[in-house]
């Protein structure tokens, strides 16, 4: 007999300031991923993160995995390579405060994947530490 299918399901949570990301939506997907019994990856924004402390807590609470999305999901080309790393670890403290853990994973602009490749030997994260999710 072949495996069941798997499917990976994963969620942005970004500031409610972009349009698609209205108000009450993580709460709704939360319900219903919780109604189905189902796990899923959220890459959280450091400022949603801020904005919606209850909400995030909710996400790790629930045993979902919560990934890093940075903290203002600004174009990277727009950062130096230490305004770069300055987000994500903003990112990470704010995911931190809100949750109580640490981030499974990181999704990021691309630019990220080539910067982090040597941020271990900056101090500033262990790259084995963190998965890097390019989509």
């Amino acid at each position: 007999m072949s495996e069941p299918a798997q499917v990976a399901l994963t969620f942005d949570a970004e500031h409610p300031d972009r349009s698609w990301c209205p108000p009450g939506a993580a709460e709704r997907i939360l319900d219903i991923l919780a109604g189905a019994g189902i796990r899923a990856t959220f890459f959280v924004q450091g400022r949603w993160a801020e904005a919606y402390p209850a909400t995030a807590r909710r996400i790790a609470d629930e045993g979902h995995l919560v990934g890093n999305h940075s903290h203002h999901h600004a174009r990277s080309p727009l950062f130096s390579d230490r305004g770069l790393r300055e987000d994500v670890d903003a990112a990470r403290d704010a995911i931190v405060r809100a949750t109580g853990r640490d981030q499974d994973a990181m999704r990021h602009l691309k630019r990220a994947v080539a910067l982090f490749a040597g941020i271990g030997e900056q101090g500033t994260m262990e790259p084995e530490v963190w998965k890097l999710v390019e989509w």
